[in-house]
Protein backbone atom coordinates (compact mmCIF):
# COMPACT_ATOMS: atom_id res chain seq x y z
CA UNK A 1 0.00 0.00 0.00
CA UNK A 2 1.64 3.73 -0.59
CA UNK A 3 2.21 5.34 2.28
CA UNK A 4 0.87 8.45 0.44
CA UNK A 5 -2.33 7.20 1.63
CA UNK A 6 -1.81 8.51 4.78
CA UNK A 7 -0.62 11.72 6.47
CA UNK A 8 0.79 12.61 9.38
CA UNK A 9 -2.31 15.29 10.16
CA UNK A 10 -4.76 12.33 9.73
CA UNK A 11 -2.96 10.06 11.99
CA UNK A 12 -2.71 12.75 14.41
CA UNK A 13 -6.79 13.38 13.97
CA UNK A 14 -7.06 9.37 14.61
CA UNK A 15 -5.07 9.04 17.88
CA UNK A 16 -6.59 11.94 19.15
CA UNK A 17 -10.16 10.84 18.55
CA UNK A 18 -9.47 7.49 20.26
CA UNK A 19 -7.61 8.91 22.80
CA UNK A 20 -10.56 11.55 23.62
CA UNK A 21 -13.32 9.55 22.15
CA UNK A 22 -14.93 13.33 21.24
CA UNK A 23 -14.32 14.60 17.60
CA UNK A 24 -15.38 18.18 19.26
CA UNK A 25 -12.71 17.47 22.22
CA UNK A 26 -9.78 16.10 19.16
CA UNK A 27 -10.66 19.47 17.53
CA UNK A 28 -10.06 21.53 20.99
CA UNK A 29 -6.47 19.83 20.98
CA UNK A 30 -5.34 20.10 17.89
CA UNK A 31 -6.50 23.29 17.01
CA UNK A 32 -9.47 22.28 14.11
CA UNK A 33 -12.88 22.49 13.84
CA UNK A 34 -15.12 18.95 14.27
CA UNK A 35 -15.89 19.37 10.68
CA UNK A 36 -12.19 19.06 10.47
CA UNK A 37 -11.06 16.22 12.36
CA UNK A 38 -14.17 14.30 10.86
CA UNK A 39 -13.36 14.74 7.45
CA UNK A 40 -9.68 13.60 8.42
CA UNK A 41 -10.71 10.41 9.67
CA UNK A 42 -12.91 9.86 7.13
CA UNK A 43 -9.81 10.40 4.74
CA UNK A 44 -8.06 7.96 6.42
CA UNK A 45 -10.53 5.16 6.97
CA UNK A 46 -11.03 5.49 2.59
CA UNK A 47 -7.92 4.76 2.14
CA UNK A 48 -7.33 2.03 4.82
CA UNK A 49 -11.07 0.53 3.74
CA UNK A 50 -12.77 -0.25 6.76
CA UNK A 51 -13.82 1.52 9.61
CA UNK A 52 -12.00 3.18 12.44
CA UNK A 53 -14.71 4.21 14.53
CA UNK A 54 -18.15 3.38 15.58
CA UNK A 55 -20.50 6.83 15.43
CA UNK A 56 -23.85 7.23 16.76
CA UNK A 57 -25.28 10.64 17.71
CA UNK A 58 -24.08 10.48 21.33
CA UNK A 59 -20.97 8.31 21.35
CA UNK A 60 -18.00 7.48 19.59
CA UNK A 61 -16.31 4.34 19.99
CA UNK A 62 -13.49 1.99 18.39
CA UNK A 63 -14.28 -0.48 16.30
CA UNK A 64 -13.01 -3.83 16.16
CA UNK A 65 -10.65 -2.66 13.47
CA UNK A 66 -9.55 0.29 14.70
CA UNK A 67 -8.73 -0.85 18.00
CA UNK A 68 -6.27 -3.20 15.95
CA UNK A 69 -5.19 -0.50 13.95
CA UNK A 70 -4.80 1.93 16.93
CA UNK A 71 -1.15 0.72 17.84
CA UNK A 72 0.68 0.99 15.26
CA UNK A 73 -0.60 4.31 14.69
CA UNK A 74 0.32 5.50 17.72
CA UNK A 75 3.66 3.96 17.05
CA UNK A 76 4.39 5.97 13.74
CA UNK A 77 3.52 9.29 15.75
CA UNK A 78 6.07 8.74 18.51
CA UNK A 79 8.49 7.95 16.21
CA UNK A 80 7.56 11.41 14.15
CA UNK A 81 7.64 13.05 17.23
CA UNK A 82 11.67 11.58 17.98
CA UNK A 83 12.25 12.71 14.91
CA UNK A 84 11.47 16.61 15.39
CA UNK A 85 12.91 16.17 18.78
CA UNK A 86 16.64 14.85 17.15
CA UNK A 87 15.77 17.37 14.28
CA UNK A 88 15.84 19.86 17.08
CA UNK A 89 18.61 19.05 19.32
CA UNK A 90 20.37 19.11 15.54
CA UNK A 91 19.19 22.70 14.55
CA UNK A 92 20.23 23.67 18.28
CA UNK A 93 23.03 21.95 18.42
CA UNK A 94 21.53 20.08 21.68
CA UNK A 95 23.26 17.03 20.58
CA UNK A 96 26.67 15.54 19.43
CA UNK A 97 30.30 15.85 20.51
CA UNK A 98 32.68 18.51 21.43
CA UNK A 99 36.30 17.78 21.31
CA UNK A 100 38.41 20.62 23.34
CA UNK A 101 42.21 20.60 23.48
CA UNK A 102 43.72 22.32 26.77
CA UNK A 103 46.37 21.90 28.69
CA UNK A 104 46.79 19.66 31.89
CA UNK A 105 46.46 22.67 33.80
CA UNK A 106 43.18 24.06 32.61
CA UNK A 107 42.14 20.59 32.53
CA UNK A 108 42.29 19.75 35.97
CA UNK A 109 40.95 22.65 37.06
CA UNK A 110 38.97 25.18 34.90
CA UNK A 111 37.14 22.82 32.66
CA UNK A 112 35.20 20.05 35.27
CA UNK A 113 32.42 23.04 36.56
CA UNK A 114 32.57 24.56 33.09
CA UNK A 115 31.36 21.18 31.87
CA UNK A 116 29.12 20.35 34.66
CA UNK A 117 27.44 23.64 33.97
CA UNK A 118 26.95 23.14 30.47
CA UNK A 119 25.82 19.68 30.74
CA UNK A 120 22.73 20.79 32.59
CA UNK A 121 22.32 23.08 29.80
CA UNK A 122 22.60 20.77 27.15
CA UNK A 123 22.55 17.01 28.04
CA UNK A 124 22.82 15.58 25.46
CA UNK A 125 26.19 16.79 24.10
CA UNK A 126 29.17 14.79 24.83
CA UNK A 127 32.58 16.64 25.53
CA UNK A 128 35.73 14.80 25.26
CA UNK A 129 38.75 16.89 26.78
CA UNK A 130 42.13 16.14 24.92
CA UNK A 131 45.08 16.79 27.04
CA UNK A 132 47.19 18.69 24.69
CA UNK A 133 50.31 20.42 25.20
CA UNK A 134 50.82 24.41 24.94
CA UNK A 135 52.43 24.54 21.93
CA UNK A 136 50.08 21.71 20.13
CA UNK A 137 47.00 23.65 20.60
CA UNK A 138 46.58 25.75 17.86
CA UNK A 139 47.89 22.97 15.57
CA UNK A 140 45.34 20.95 16.77
CA UNK A 141 42.42 23.01 16.09
CA UNK A 142 43.56 24.02 12.50
CA UNK A 143 44.08 20.37 11.80
CA UNK A 144 40.68 19.61 13.07
CA UNK A 145 41.97 17.16 15.68
CA UNK A 146 39.65 18.85 17.90
CA UNK A 147 37.07 21.38 17.98
CA UNK A 148 38.26 24.00 20.12
CA UNK A 149 40.74 24.90 22.20
CA UNK A 150 41.49 26.28 25.16
CA UNK A 151 45.08 27.79 26.66
CA UNK A 152 47.59 30.46 27.33
CA UNK A 153 47.84 33.29 24.25
CA UNK A 154 49.44 31.71 20.79
CA UNK A 155 49.90 33.44 17.59
CA UNK A 156 47.55 31.73 15.26
CA UNK A 157 46.73 31.77 11.36
CA UNK A 158 44.16 32.52 8.78
CA UNK A 159 42.21 29.04 9.26
CA UNK A 160 41.97 29.46 13.43
CA UNK A 161 40.02 32.26 15.21
CA UNK A 162 41.28 33.27 18.46
CA UNK A 163 39.58 35.14 21.19
CA UNK A 164 40.12 36.08 24.71
CA UNK A 165 38.38 34.78 27.46
CA UNK A 166 39.97 36.09 30.46
CA UNK A 167 43.36 37.00 32.28
CA UNK A 168 45.45 35.62 34.55
CA UNK A 169 47.56 37.21 36.92
CA UNK A 170 51.15 36.19 37.25
CA UNK A 171 52.27 35.61 41.26
CA UNK A 172 55.33 35.37 42.44
CA UNK A 173 55.89 33.06 45.92
CA UNK A 174 59.06 34.21 48.17
CA UNK A 175 60.11 33.49 51.28
CA UNK A 176 59.43 36.34 54.13
CA UNK A 177 63.05 37.12 53.63
CA UNK A 178 63.71 37.40 50.40
CA UNK A 179 64.81 41.15 48.91
CA UNK A 180 61.63 41.18 46.38
CA UNK A 181 58.89 40.26 49.42
CA UNK A 182 58.52 43.70 50.53
CA UNK A 183 57.69 45.14 46.77
CA UNK A 184 53.84 45.47 46.36
CA UNK A 185 55.06 44.74 42.71
CA UNK A 186 57.01 43.06 40.96
CA UNK A 187 58.04 43.73 37.00
CA UNK A 188 60.08 41.06 34.69
CA UNK A 189 63.12 43.22 35.30
CA UNK A 190 63.26 42.61 39.07
CA UNK A 191 63.57 38.81 38.28
CA UNK A 192 66.95 39.29 36.57
CA UNK A 193 69.35 37.52 38.63
CA UNK A 194 67.33 35.40 40.97
CA UNK A 195 66.82 31.82 41.06
CA UNK A 196 63.17 30.76 39.89
CA UNK A 197 61.24 27.69 40.04
CA UNK A 198 58.83 27.99 36.71
CA UNK A 199 55.52 26.17 36.56
CA UNK A 200 56.08 24.57 33.51
CA UNK A 201 55.73 25.65 29.64
CA UNK A 202 51.72 25.75 30.02
CA UNK A 203 52.10 29.43 31.84
CA UNK A 204 55.14 30.73 29.21
CA UNK A 205 54.51 33.74 27.73
CA UNK A 206 54.85 33.18 23.36
CA UNK A 207 55.81 36.42 22.51
CA UNK A 208 56.51 40.16 23.96
CA UNK A 209 53.86 41.79 25.74
CA UNK A 210 53.42 45.87 26.26
CA UNK A 211 54.66 46.29 30.59
CA UNK A 212 51.03 46.56 31.87
CA UNK A 213 49.93 43.61 29.87
CA UNK A 214 52.94 41.39 31.16
CA UNK A 215 51.80 41.04 34.54
CA UNK A 216 48.42 39.01 33.17
CA UNK A 217 48.80 36.88 30.00
CA UNK A 218 45.25 36.34 28.71
CA UNK A 219 43.91 33.13 27.75
CA UNK A 220 42.00 32.42 24.61
CA UNK A 221 40.00 29.44 22.80
CA UNK A 222 40.70 29.44 19.79
CA UNK A 223 38.37 27.47 16.98
CA UNK A 224 38.82 26.49 13.44
CA UNK A 225 37.41 29.38 10.62
CA UNK A 226 35.08 28.73 9.90
CA UNK A 227 34.42 27.06 12.86
CA UNK A 228 33.79 23.29 12.99
CA UNK A 229 31.08 23.38 15.51
CA UNK A 230 28.96 26.18 17.28
CA UNK A 231 31.00 29.19 17.46
CA UNK A 232 29.98 32.04 15.20
CA UNK A 233 32.55 33.97 13.51
CA UNK A 234 33.56 36.99 15.38
CA UNK A 235 36.14 39.27 15.80
CA UNK A 236 39.08 38.35 18.22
Amino acid sequence: MPLTRFTLRQLEACSAVAELLSFAAAADRLGLSAQAVSQLVGELEAGVGFRIFERTTRRVALSSAGRDFLAPVQTVLRHVRAAESAAADVRNRAAGRVRVGAPQVIAAIALPAAMSAYARERPKVIVNIHDLAVDALVEAVAAGDVDLALGPDRATGDDVRCRPLFRSPWVLWCAATHPLARRRRVRWQDLRGHALVAAGRDHERSRPAPPRASASPRWPWWTTFPPRWASPRRAA
